[in-house]
């Protein structure tokens, strides 16, 4: 099996909790549809290309999605949400879910999702903490995955804060 990229980003920054609106519903503030933007162009630029976008159902994280889609210029790249990286889902079931999908991902894959299970699904996946890694909002990962016969083994790549995505 040959090595497969997947860049994680967090959504990028929504509306403040509030006890008038369901967190489900937060969307993107503008700061957050600049931060979503601006990784579609650092995406871009970097000749990073995803077949695929596997997106929180959540409208920040959809949205963050999509804006980074656009920026990005990847008409044809697939945008699926999926129910197993909503925010407060089980790390065990993200995992599970992840693990399912690893034969059936393409080379480039992009994943949208929240804190703090990313940072948890993320140490999961490389062995670490996941106080080890603090995900800002908008922030951009870039994971190696390769299957052996003991499994799939995971390596981070680079890691970059929304604000370095220039």
């Amino acid at each position: 099996m040959s090595v497969r990229y997947v860049y994680w980003l967090r959504h990028a920054t929504a509306q403040e909790r509030s006890p008038l609106l369901n967190d489900i519903d937060r969307c993107l503030v503008d700061k957050g549809r600049a931060q979503a933007i601006r990784a579609g162009l650092f995406l871009s630029q970097q000749q990073i290309e995803p077949s695929l976008i596997l997106s929180s159902p959540y409208p920040r994280a959809v949205q963050t999605a999509e804006l980074c889609r656009q920026a990005a210029q990847w008409p044809a790249t697939e945008l699926r949400d999926v129910e197993w990286l909503a925010h407060l889902q089980p790390i065990d079931k993200q995992f599970l879910q992840l693990e399912q999908l690893l034969p059936e991902l393409p080379l480039q894959t992009l994943v949208v999702g929240h804190e703090p299970e990313m940072s948890g699904l993320l140490g999961r996946l490389l062995n670490c903490q996941p106080a080890t890694l603090r995900i800002r909002k908008g922030s951009l990962l870039c994971l190696t995955v390769q299957q052996t016969v003991t499994g799939a083994q995971w390596q981070l790549q680079w890691m970059l804060p929304a604000k370095f995505l220039r």
